[in-house]
């Protein structure tokens, strides 16, 4: 059957919906080519007619999660702009924390997920991560100002990879499971400490 590029687009959109809604319910270590071909009626390989492969169907599915969490930041940012820079930070920050804890499976896709051996994220994959960054760079160039682009681009990076870590290791027990009100008090400290410590710089 031939596809118009709006149908293959549809279809795509579905496909990844799919997935990232098995992966939602059952984590991505439990979710298949198989599984996904089940909920849709249609064979495994039907899927590859409109990806390349299980991996592209996964990232598919993780782009949709990055552009919720995109929306949910910026929801954060724009509520928060005439704030100072340490509540702006902590705002993003909680953010994040309460995305991960709404959507616990599909955010640890995000870091779970592996290409098969021999492959990379794509640029494009790439970029939608690092977009997410611009959500710090705005207040933060207000404490920075006059820095080069690629100097804010690496410093917001680094406060949010930092944040990453607290969620992280807080809600995944790899250490010892912290109690929600000390992981919010954890990111309280460490964003009031970056606010404060790049205005002085």
């Amino acid at each position: 059957m031939a596809y118009s590029e709006r149908q293959k687009e549809e279809i795509e959109h579905r496909i990844a919906e799919v997935c990232a809604g098995q992966i939602a319910e059952r984590g991505l270590k439990a979710v298949s080519a198989r599984s996904l071909a089940a909920e849709l009626d249609k064979s495994a390989g039907w899927l590859y007619t409109f990806y390349k492969d299980f991996d592209s169907i996964v990232l598919a599915a993780n782009s949709l999660t990055l552009r919720e969490l995109d929306v949910k930041l910026s929801e954060t940012a724009a509520s928060h702009e005439g704030d100072g820079v340490a509540e702006r930070f902590l705002a993003l920050a909680l953010t994040y924390l309460k995305f991960s804890l709404d959507n616990p499976r599909r955010w640890a896709s995000l870091f779970e997920h592996q290409m098969q051996e021999g492959r990379e994220l794509s640029h494009e994959h790439k970029i939608e991560h690092y977009v997410l960054f611009r959500h710090v760079e705005a207040p933060l160039a207000e404490v920075m100002p006059g820095v080069d682009e690629a100097t804010l681009r690496s410093t917001a990076r680094t406060i949010y990879s930092s944040v990453h870590g607290i969620v992280s290791l807080g809600l995944q027990g790899r250490l010892d499971r912290v109690p929600l009100p000390l992981l919010e008090e954890q990111l309280r400290m460490v964003t009031k400490a970056f606010a404060e410590g790049y205005a002085r710089v």
